[in-house]
């Protein structure tokens, strides 16, 4: 093998990794998925509302359509690739973020005498995701070239 063959293989195998890293993003930020898990997130934040019987089930609802989302998007990918340390930083980061911002909508529906209170933050939960995801997709398409231009 000469050092041409080398250098054209290495290239491939770079080209192949972004094209794997721009499958992977484009399936998990397909508007299914991204609709999906705004309905979760309703669902989930908004179940403190309901009397005890009534919020229990929703919460399993909402935690089996978080599982049913993450294995269907798991299963249907048409790529598979392991997460580097900044994509989980990344999803941590947001994840907290809609914590605190649930919190606060909580805290503000409290102060104003809201009814449904956990309902209200929920709704600003689920719609800060739906639009966040048009800022979280760059950021993630980001971190996984560069990750994919380091090894």
């Amino acid at each position: 093998m000469t050092s041409y063959e080398a250098q054209a293989a290495l290239d491939d195998i770079r080209r192949l990794q972004e094209h794997t890293g721009d499958a992977y993003i484009h399936h998990g930020f397909s508007r299914s998925y991204v609709l999906m898990t705004a309905v979760t997130l309703f669902v989930e934040f908004s179940s403190f509302d309901l009397p005890h019987p009534w919020s229990s089930a929703t919460m399993a609802l909402g935690v089996v359509l978080l599982a049913g989302t993450l294995i269907a998007q798991e299963l249907r990918a048409p790529v598979r690739r392991r997460h580097s340390g900044r994509e989980l930083l990344l999803y941590a980061g947001v994840s907290a973020a809609l914590v605190v911002l649930y919190l606060a909508a909580l805290a503000i529906a409290h102060a104003a005498d809201l009814p449904a209170p956990h309902t209200i933050a929920a709704t600003a939960v689920a719609l800060t995701s739906l639009a966040g995801a048009r800022w979280t997709r760059p950021l993630l398409t980001a971190i996984v070239r560069r990750d994919s231009r380091n090894v």
